[in-house]
């Protein structure tokens, strides 16, 4: 056993113990790609504003730095063909400001989708951005809106009764509605409109929850047959044991969902997943008992076991393996950070985000894309999700905590 030092999103270093052990779910170099494609749509999370017509035309930047061939991110691809051929397209609100000071008003990104399309196979990867963290509302309204549910509205499958979470269903909506700024074209009406025949969605995160979502609402308005998959990752549960039948009998066979077994994401409002949450990191990182933020977080953690049992919030894909040893546990922290309340925290931000690049073994394309967006002049916060330093280091070989 050894130790490696490892940079983190947040730019501290922890010490992490590595150890092979263990075998992962394998991706092949088209998933890979579609994670790339993927996180590529939450350039838009970095930008907040007086216009949403501000945030958009930033997002379109940003994108369009990432594709733009003399920046060598997309040649760091196994397909170096992709373009983007619709969006980005941003949904974006208004946050009014606590003091009641209309000059600290802010617009806050929602939703961000676009689409990109590869030269050599002709397919299409719709990419859906994950949660805005400094957006109270993406959190309140698209993650924890859990305790109504609408029913699935886009068909009436016999001796089922899929429903969505309200919280699914909010994101789902904007998704659906959000146009390309050039065409004025909806992502349906653009697919529809180029006749397309091979369709991926993805997504991490929110997006990983709303992307098989996604992906249904094509499948029951699509009127050309096309084939459609969906790579989710990292996504929380989307609603009733009905909606995952469902889902499984139209897509099912089309659909590889990833997700780390130390991630508290897809642990969330699952039942039994549920339950490991609190311990999930012990004993290398725990919850403290006389912490508040900590007190507070085991009390929502208590409170989403009583509702994931009451609706049996199911995953789609319920038995798809989860991924360990390219993980790994910290299990020391050599700096502190006063925005994370324990050590535990740290862990799950580790495990939500850093972990898929590791898995996913893209640090060349991350260095590319940081250092895309840092000449985009742009003023992008680098410490986001994946366009980071914290991103950039080779990936060792993390140890699985059984």
């Amino acid at each position: 056993m050894t130790t490696s030092n490892i940079s983190f999103a947040s730019h501290h270093f922890f010490t992490i113990k590595t150890k092979n052990t263990m075998s992962n779910p394998t991706f092949s170099p088209q998933q890979q790609d579609t994670f790339c494609l993927n996180i590529m749509s939450n350039v838009s999370a970095s930008f907040y504003g007086q216009s949403e017509s501000n945030i958009q035309q930033n997002a379109q930047a940003a994108l369009n730095a990432l594709f733009k061939p003399t920046n060598n991110v997309i040649s760091t691809m196994n397909d170096t063909s992709w373009q983007i051929v619709w969006g980005p397209s941003v949904f974006s609100l208004l946050i009014k400001d606590k003091k009641k000071d209309p000059d600290q008003d802010e617009y806050q990104p929602m939703n961000t989708m676009y689409i990109a399309q590869s030269q050599n196979t002709g397919q299409y990867v719709v990419a859906i951005a994950g949660t805005s963290a400094r957006s109270v509302l993406d959190w309140t309204d698209e993650d924890f809106n859990v305790l109504t549910e609408v029913h699935w509205p886009y068909a009436a499958p016999d001796n089922l009764t899929p429903k969505i979470t309200s919280a699914t269903h909010f994101g789902l909506t904007h998704l659906t509605e959000l146009k390309d700024p050039s065409t004025d074209k909806t992502a349906l009406e653009y697919l529809k409109h180029v006749g397309a025949k091979d369709i991926m969605v993805t997504g991490h995160s929110l997006g990983g929850t709303l992307s098989p979502c996604f992906a249904l609402f094509l499948y029951n308005k699509m009127d050309n047959s096309p084939s459609i998959s969906c790579m989710p990752v990292a996504g929380a549960t989307q609603g009733n044991p009905d909606f995952s039948t469902y889902y499984g009998q139209c897509l099912g066979g089309s659909t590889t969902r990833f997700w780390n077994k130390y991630d508290i994401v897809p642990h969330a409002d699952a039942p039994a997943l549920m339950k490991l949450v609190c311990g999930l990191y012990s004993p290398y990182a725990s919850l403290h008992l006389l912490n508040k933020k900590d007190d507070e977080f085991r009390l929502a953690v208590e409170a989403g076991i009583v509702v994931g049992d009451l609706y049996n919030f199911t995953h789609i894909m319920p038995d798809a393996p989860s991924f360990t040893n390219n993980s790994g546990i910290v299990t020391e922290i050599q700096s502190t950070c006063s925005l994370l309340p324990s050590v535990y925290f740290y862990q799950a931000l580790f495990q939500h985000i850093d972990a898929y690049g590791y898995f996913y073994n893209i640090g060349n394309f991350q260095a590319a894309a940081a250092a895309a967006l840092n000449g985009a002049g742009l003023g992008l916060d680098l410490k986001y999700p994946f366009f980071n330093e914290g991103s950039l280091e080779p990936a060792p070989t993390l140890e699985a905590v059984a």
